[in-house]
């Protein structure tokens, strides 16, 4: 996000924002080792938004800062949310707590 906020050549960044859809899609595929129903959670539906937005930085240059801003937001966000929330699933409109 820095590079971008500071006007580093979009060539050079490109190295840095292939990693970070590489390693939030590898996270994606460890949380799916518990289950499909992930998708269904926030948590799941929440990557996929961040996902998506950063596939649109290369697309829409003039959008970076405000893309990068909506993913460090959500990420934010989602990453402080109790885990009622974080697992709630919006298909079936019920929370769940996961009790180890």
């Amino acid at each position: 996000f820095g590079g971008i906020w500071f006007g580093v050549p979009q060539a050079e960044l490109m190295p840095w924002l292939r990693w970070s859809v590489l390693t939030g899609v590898g996270l994606m595929f460890l949380e799916l080792r518990k289950g499909l129903d992930w998708f269904l959670q926030l948590a799941g539906g929440l990557t996929l938004v961040k996902l998506a937005l950063l596939f649109l930085v290369p697309v829409f240059p003039d959008y970076n800062r405000f893309l990068l801003l909506l993913v460090i937001s959500i990420s934010s966000i989602g990453s402080h949310m109790p885990a009622r929330l974080r697992h709630f699933n919006y298909i079936k409109r019920q929370g769940t707590l996961i009790t180890k």
